[in-house]
């Protein structure tokens, strides 16, 4: 399931209140109806994929009349949700395929860096390593330029797990350290969890590679592991 494959994702749909929403749609007209829609289809892709297809659709529809070119790349990713947890992932990656075309040719947005991140990790899942870190890279600096501080962390976390996948473990690091460097300035416990474990993992593959194994691992797995209780 790509779209809780990433913490910020999550976060970001669990921040949205689709009845509230729901109650404010019927006085909201032109592009605050198109984003109240794309983030009720956003929260919904889940449990009612169906009813997400159709607020995407809507979405869609309405954005190409008001010519909001990110109201209908958001829609299109949106209905990729839907279909993709209604098994139709030949749907769902075109409608990802097609919002990503729109996104390229306006100013950046979270939105893009999700499809990005979604369309990478489908990549990763079908063997295609090369493509799936040229677009999580590119999510990385989309999250800089915004800003977007945990999501820039939460998709160095995912390149590093690329890249061990690849036994390119210092460049695996060499995104971790980053995802540290970050979260001194803006701490997160899960995602500084999650960095210790992935650092932990790649000195254990280093290990491997090497036939050395030492106690420096243990330590490093045990400090990850006793951050996760606390948490």
């Amino acid at each position: 399931m790509p779209v809780y494959a990433s913490g910020q994702i999550s976060r970001e749909m669990a921040s949205i209140n689709a009845d509230s929403l729901n109650r404010l749609l019927p006085e909201l007209e032109g592009t605050e109806k198109v984003d109240a829609l794309n983030k009720m289809a956003f929260k919904l892709c889940y449990k009612f994929p169906d009813c997400c297809i159709s607020m995407a659709g809507q979405s869609i529809r309405l954005s190409q009349s008001l010519a909001y070119k990110k109201g209908e790349a958001t829609g299109h990713f949106n209905m990729g949700n839907g279909y993709f947890f209604l098994d139709s992932l030949k749907n769902s990656v075109a409608n990802y395929l097609t919002a990503l075309r729109i996104f390229e040719n306006i100013d950046v947005c979270m939105e893009m860096a999700f499809t990005l991140e979604i369309l990478s990790l489908l990549n990763f899942r079908a063997g295609k390593l090369g493509k799936a870190i040229q677009q999580i890279n590119r999510e990385i600096q989309i999250a800089h330029e915004l800003s977007e501080h945990h999501c820039e962390v939460s998709a160095l976390n995912t390149a590093s797990g690329y890249l061990y996948n690849l036994n390119k473990l210092d460049s695996g690091n060499i995104c971790l350290d980053r995802s540290l460097e970050i979260l001194r300035k803006h701490p997160d416990t899960k995602y500084l969890t999650h960095v210790y474990h992935y650092k932990a993992y790649n000195r254990l593959g280093k290990a491997r590679l090497t036939n050395l194994y030492s106690g420096e691992n243990k330590e490093l797995i045990r400090d990850s592991t006793m951050r996760k209780i606390a948490v």
